[in-house]
């Protein structure tokens, strides 16, 4: 009479450590892929998110609200999203703050182009919710985050813009080509 014994042999241990081993080595560079994704899509949806509390407070009570890089200068340095209350385009003490972001990590690369560039960068919505520039005309603004740490994927593959149109419509998009700059093939 035989004895059963259960458990596994060495042989198939063995077996299934290879296996998972191959299968752990056609799986990580999907996972680094979609780590990379989801860190810009996060950055870009925090800007999103920054925009829309700016404009729905300009609209609910009837003021500017703004959106200016945390040290003033540098958008990757972090941002205040604020009521401004006296109408003069920076946080003070008479301000309310409506969000903020933390600093960004030093592989993503912020800019922007409208009144979001330049020196002194901001995103600026009046009490009817549009995007205005200093002087109280129509702007535009669009915020880059693209990842500096990708070294062979073509640049518009790791980047995400966020984009504050004349009207004040806000929204995120992801360029389908290198020469897009309006986002217009996006899928997003």
């Amino acid at each position: 009479m035989r004895i059963r014994t259960s458990g596994f042999t060495l042989i198939e241990l063995l077996v299934a450590v290879a296996v998972l081993g191959v299968m752990s080595a056609v799986a990580a560079p999907s996972f680094m892929s979609y780590r990379h994704n989801a860190e810009l899509g996060a950055a870009a949806n925090d800007f999103l998110s920054a925009l829309a509390a700016a404009k729905s407070e300009s609209v609910v009570n009837s003021t500017h609200a703004l959106v200016v890089p945390a040290d003033g200068a540098n958008w990757s340095s972090g941002w205040i999203a604020f009521a401004d209350k006296n109408y003069n385009g920076t946080f003070d003490a008479g301000d309310r703050k409506l969000l903020s972001g933390p600093a960004f990590p030093a592989y993503l690369a912020i800019s922007g182009t409208g009144t979001a560039g330049g020196t002194a960068p901001y995103v600026l919505f009046d009490a009817l919710g549009y995007s205005r520039d200093a002087a109280g005309g129509f702007a535009s603004s669009t915020i880059q985050i693209a990842r500096n740490d990708i070294g062979t994927a073509p640049s518009y593959t790791a980047m995400r813009r966020v984009k504050a149109n004349y009207s004040g419509r806000i929204r995120s998009c992801k360029p389908a080509a290198d020469p897009d700059p309006d986002c217009d093939s996006s899928g997003l």
